[in-house]
């Protein structure tokens, strides 16, 4: 996926006619055959060519979950199932192999990381997940913040996902629909809230629609879930992202990838995440859209901002400039914790 954003704004963008990946995914290193030394030249050469060209370095980011959702498989250590882990390895020891599987994608140029899965594991959803929950309430605030801090005290930005859950209906296929209780909302909701805590970088939002808060749109298009929740009653500053825009959830719901990617900026996404190679689309509906409104010019604006403020290439010129105040959510070395 490719998350597009503009280098310097708007304004710049009209200018010099070009849009710059703000956050670069490396989705799968599977089946390329590539050793360790081919992935860190490739990341290299993604570097190097930003510097070179005075374009600060985006995030390089990765599924490295665990379990089959291990992109890495060939050419890093072993890394189990969340569910695994946390029926096999004490808190402490899961930091500790979160933390190698940290160093060792900082290693291979990697600096952002799209885990782990902070869903507790139910009757609901248990099908969908398949592993990738740590399982119970408890032990997902448990592991799930080791997880965070392992990854984020060795430099490798945390995503936790899917705000606000899933139900056993695959996105990629169909729609979720979460129907529960006020008392399971909360529930649901209270893993995320604690480990949120801990500052991971970002939150990706699901696809999926909860009848009890928003019946009609999927959260990740959603103002109620994203700015009004998210943002405004648990005060998250860090970066949003969307689910893949080209998943079926969106698309049998009436939501292309054009229509989708301006819907989620107009809520409060600041990240795209777009799966395919055929982003142009979407990227021209949301050029489209900024030169016509001035105020989604500005959501754009204060996205971008975010993401520069939590990019690591980023702190020597916020240091250079006087700004004394860096992002919370940039990922930084700390005393190590997993509580």
């Amino acid at each position: 996926g490719l998350a597009q954003g503009r280098e310097q704004g708007i304004e710049q963008g009209r200018e010099r006619e070009e849009i710059r990946g703000l956050i670069k995914n490396i989705s799968n290193m599977q089946g390329y055959d590539l050793n360790a030394e081919q992935i860190m030249k490739f990341t290299d050469s993604i570097r190097n060519y930003c510097i070179k060209n005075d374009i600060i370095p985006p995030f390089l980011t990765i599924d490295q979950e665990g379990g089959f959702v291990n992109r890495l498989k060939v050419v890093a250590g072993p890394l189990p199932s969340c569910q695994r882990v946390s029926q096999c390895l004490t808190v402490q020891k899961a930091y500790e192999l979160y933390s190698l599987q940290a160093i060792q994608m900082a290693a291979l140029g990697f600096n952002m990381n799209l885990a782990p899965v902070v869903e507790t594991c139910t009757e609901k959803n248990k099908i969908f997940l398949n592993g990738r929950s740590f399982g119970s309430t408890e032990n997902v605030i448990n592991y799930g913040t080791a997880a965070v801090n392992a990854f984020q005290n060795n430099n490798i930005a945390s995503v936790i996902k899917h705000f606000p859950g899933n139900t056993n209906t695959d996105p990629h296929t169909g729609l979720p629909e979460i129907d529960v209780t006020p008392a399971e909302l909360e529930e649901m909701l209270y893993p995320f809230v604690q480990i949120m805590k801990n500052n991971p970088v970002a939150v990706l939002m699901s696809h999926a629609r909860t009848s009890i808060v928003d019946k009609d749109v999927p959260a990740c298009l959603s103002t109620k879930w994203v700015d009004e929740i998210l943002r405004g009653t648990y005060g998250y500053e860090g970066i949003i992202f969307s689910d893949d825009i080209f998943m079926a959830a969106l698309a049998k719901l009436g939501y292309p990838p054009e229509v989708a990617s301006v819907r989620a900026i107009e809520v409060g996404v600041d990240c795209i995440m777009i799966s395919e190679k055929r982003f142009a689309n979407a990227a021209a509906a949301i050029i489209k859209e900024a030169i016509r409104e001035p105020a989604f010019e500005e959501k754009i604006n204060k996205s971008v901002k975010r993401i520069f403020l939590c990019n690591p290439f980023t702190r020597w010129i916020i240091m250079k400039s006087g700004v004394q105040s860096i992002s919370p959510y940039a990922p930084k070395a700390v005393n190590p914790k997993t509580k």
